[in-house]
């Protein structure tokens, strides 16, 4: 993959025709459709790199990472210290029914934004073609 000449990294403070020169391109009729198309096979499509995913163990584990739920998490404990089993067994299943409920909804966003980046194709046309 080629690297952006220096001056590049600044083409947004320059004037138009000093950008495009270098380039071989002209900014009033643009480039052709062949050397627009043999432009971006060579510079790759222009997106992010999709980010490492996370385990979904650990996504679990996420949702108790909030200050409110160690919180309750300290209290059941201990209330089990104090030898009361009815109070640390209902904090255990309202934690476990809102992790498991946050860990769902996390999912359904992820794969709702997934769906929504196969369904957008960016056009790959010329705004102006030479002739």
């Amino acid at each position: 993959m080629q690297t952006p000449p220096q001056w590049v990294t600044d083409a947004h403070r320059r004037d138009a025709s000093e950008v495009a020169d270098p380039l071989g391109a002209a900014p009033a009729t643009g480039l052709t459709t062949a050397d627009a198309e043999q432009r971006a096979d060579a510079w790759r499509a222009n997106k992010l790199a999709e980010p490492a995913r996370r385990p979904q163990w650990l996504r679990l584990l996420d949702q108790f990472r909030s200050w409110l739920i160690g919180i309750l998490l300290a209290v059941a404990g201990v209330a089990g210290i104090i030898g009361d089993i009815k109070d640390p067994l209902v904090i255990a299943a309202v934690l476990a029914i809102h992790a498991t409920i946050g860990y769902l909804q996390e999912r359904r966003a992820e794969r709702s934004l997934e769906a929504l980046g196969r369904c957008w194709s960016p056009p790959r046309a010329c705004a102006a073609t030479a002739r």
